[in-house]
């Protein structure tokens, strides 16, 4: 009988004497182990709850009283990049859902199964544009316009570093009582906005429309518009 006061995986091992019908003594040493109060598996995702298409969500896994290296971690529809010390980077393919599984190899080679932990797959959140300081609706002298060089991409409430990148835009501006248009490829504030912009007045208002943007997937969207007033 093998006792102990600990939970999690315990190894115990002994030798075995035995008479042989010839009356020599025969030794059988033997090794093996045991899971007290079967461990509990814990896969957390390390930001939130959910994991994001497109994004390298960090996880962490771990069984109490196994080791990390005895560990092996799979997961469906996403690849893993082990990242060591019980870390992983997971990268989803497709939702709605992944599915992290963890086998545990015990010391005689035995395969346990302990268990499988299921994610919600989001897509990621749409960002939003900003030029300077403004975002939506805001206001700046003509002379802080004209010293920004683009038209950039936000996150707001979003645990995770991610960068779309804007790939296109249209800027309506007011002109002899007229609106005109300029369209812009990139990002960037072009020299003939530029030259727009150093005619407006105190009033006049600057919107940035059609802001087209790429996510991390490859994903085509569209952004919600902005608005200056020239102050």
């Amino acid at each position: 009988i093998v006792k102990t006061n600990r939970e999690g995986l315990v190894s115990y091992s002994g030798t075995i004497k035995m008479k042989s019908p010839k009356g020599k003594d025969v030794l059988f040493p033997f090794k093996s182990e045991y899971i007290v109060a079967r461990p509990a598996l814990t896969v957390a995702a390390d930001n939130m709850n959910v994991v994001y298409q497109g994004l390298e969500n960090p996880i962490s896994v771990s069984v109490p009283g196994i080791p990390n290296d005895r560990l092996t971690v799979s997961a469906t529809n996403a690849t893993l990049r082990n990242t060591g010390s019980g870390k992983y980077v997971l990268n989803v393919k497709s939702g709605p859902k992944v599915e992290v599984s963890v086998t545990a190899t015990m010391e005689n080679g035995e395969k346990r199964n302990m268990g499988t932990i299921s994610f919600r797959v989001k897509r990621i959140p749409k960002p939003l544009a900003k030029v300077g300081n403004v975002t939506g609706e805001g206001s700046m002298t003509k002379n802080e316009l004209l010293k920004e060089k683009g038209i950039f991409t936000f996150f707001d409430n979003f645990d995770f570093n991610v960068v779309c990148k804007v790939t296109s835009f249209d800027v309506v501006y007011p002109a002899k009582g007229l609106q005109l248009f300029i369209k812009g490829d990139g990002n960037r504030i072009t020299d003939e906005m530029i030259t727009a912009f150093k005619k407006l007045r105190k009033n006049d208002k600057v919107r940035f429309e059609n802001i087209k943007s790429v996510d991390p997937t490859g994903a085509s969207i569209i952004l919600s518009p902005l608005t200056i007033k020239i102050q």
